[in-house]
C-alpha cells in the first residue's frame, strides 16, 4: 500500500510505503493498492496506548469501531502487470 496524500494534500515526496495508518473521524487518505488475486480486509482497530497514559483505561468510551471497514476481492484477469509508480516530488509555491 502506498500513501499519496492526506486530507487531499499530496505528501511532499510520494509515494510512501505503509502497512497501516491512523485516521481520526473525518480524516482522508489517498492510497494506491497493488495486490495479488485474493480477498483482503481493511480493519478498524482501537489504537494501543501505553499503560498509565491519559488515554488508557476502561472508563474511556472513545466510540472506536473495531470491524471490517472495507473488503476487496482481487481477481487475476491475465493482464500484464502495470509498471511501478515512480517517486515524485510536489512543487509547492514559495512562501515569502
Amino acid at each position: 500500500m502506498l500513501l499519496l496524500a492526506k486530507d487531499g494534500v499530496y505528501l511532499p515526496i510520494a509515494p510512501r510505503a505503509i502497512k497501516q495508518g491512523l485516521l481520526a473521524s473525518g480524516n482522508r487518505a489517498d492510497v494506491l493498492i497493488n495486490c495479488p488475486a485474493g480477498d483482503f480486509n481493511f480493519n478498524s482497530t482501537r489504537p494501543k496506548f501505553p499503560k498509565d497514559s491519559e488515554f488508557d483505561g476502561e472508563e474511556n468510551e472513545d466510540g472506536a469501531i473495531e470491524a471490517v471497514l472495507l473488503h476487496i476481492r482481487s481477481v487475476d484477469r491475465g493482464a500484464a502487470p502495470q509498471c511501478d509508480l515512480p517517486v515524485f516530488e510536489v512543487n509547492r509555491p514559495c512562501c515569502a
